[in-house]
C-alpha cells in the first residue's frame, strides 16, 4: 500500500497539471475513518460464520465433516456471490442517483429472486453431480447441506440488499447489528444443532438465522412505510 501511494502520487504529478499532494481536512478524515471502521467491522462480522464454523465442526465432529461443510459452503457461496454482484450494482447506481432508488430497489430485488430460484433449481437438479467432481463421499455427505444452503441464499440476499440500503443511508450501526445477529445466531445455535443433527444442523442454523433477520427487516420496512403514509415521517 505504501508503494502504491508513492507510485500513485508520482503518476498524478505526471498526468495531472498543477497537481500538488496534500492532506485533506481533518473533519473529512474523521468521517472517512468512521465510515471505513464501520464497514470493516460489519464485513468482519458477516464473514465470521465462514471462519468460525469449520473450527466448530472439526472440534465437535471430525476433519472429514469439516471438508464436506467447506465444499458445500463454497459452492453455495457462488450463488451468494452472483447476487452480491447485483446488489453492488444497486449500490453504485443509488450512490449517485437516490431519486430512482425505489425503482432500482424493485429491479434489484426481482433480479436476485430470479437468480436465487435458478440457483436453487440447479442445485437440486445436479447438486449430486457437482459434488461427484470431488468424490462420492462428498456427494453422500454434503448434498443435503448444499440444498439447505442454496435455499438460504434467498433470505441472505434480501438481507444483503437491505445492508446496501443502510450503507447508502450511512446507518452503519444497523449493518453491524444485522451481521452480529446472523453470525451469533448461526454459531451459537449451530453448535447445539451439530451435536444433535450432525452436519446438516449448521445449514438449518444458517437458514433460520437469515430468515429471522429477513422477516424482521421486511416487517420493519412495512411498518415504516405505513408510518410515512400516515404521518409523513
Amino acid at each position: 500500500m505504501a508503494i502504491a501511494l508513492v507510485v500513485g502520487i508520482y503518476l498524478c504529478k505526471l498526468t495531472l497539471p498543477n497537481y500538488k499532494f496534500k492532506f485533506i481536512a481533518s473533519n473529512k478524515i474523521k468521517y472517512i475513518l468512521r465510515f471505513s471502521i464501520g464497514n470493516h467491522t460489519s464485513r468482519f462480522l458477516g464473514s465470521a460464520p465462514g471462519l468460525i464454523i469449520p473450527i466448530l465442526i472439526i472440534n465437535v465432529l471430525n476433519e472429514e465433516m469439516t471438508a464436506y461443510f467447506y465444499i458445500a459452503w463454497m459452492i453455495a457461496g457462488i450463488l451468494i456471490m452472483v447476487n452480491s454482484s447485483v446488489t453492488t450494482s444497486f449500490f453504485v447506481e443509488c450512490s449517485h442517483d437516490k431519486a430512482n432508488m425505489y425503482n432500482n430497489l424493485l429491479k434489484t430485488l426481482s433480479t436476485i429472486l430470479v437468480l436465487s430460484i435458478i440457483g436453487i433449481l440447479i442445485t437440486f437438479s445436479i447438486g449430486r453431480e457437482i459434488l461427484l467432481v470431488f468424490n462420492e463421499s462428498y456427494s453422500n455427505n454434503a448434498l443435503s447441506l448444499l440444498k439447505i444452503l442454496s435455499i438460504s441464499c434467498i433470505p441472505a440476499s434480501i438481507n444483503e440488499l437491505y445492508i446496501i440500503l443502510e450503507r447508502i443511508n450511512e446507518k452503519l450501526q444497523n449493518i453491524i447489528l444485522i451481521n452480529l445477529f446472523i453470525g451469533s445466531f448461526t454459531i451459537i445455535t449451530g453448535y447445539f444443532a451439530i451435536v444433535k443433527y450432525g452436519l446438516i444442523g449448521i445449514g438449518y442454523s444458517w437458514l433460520i438465522g437469515n430468515t429471522i433477520m429477513c422477516l424482521i427487516i421486511l416487517i420493519s420496512m412495512y411498518v415504516k412505510k405505513n408510518r410515512i403514509q400516515k404521518y409523513g415521517v
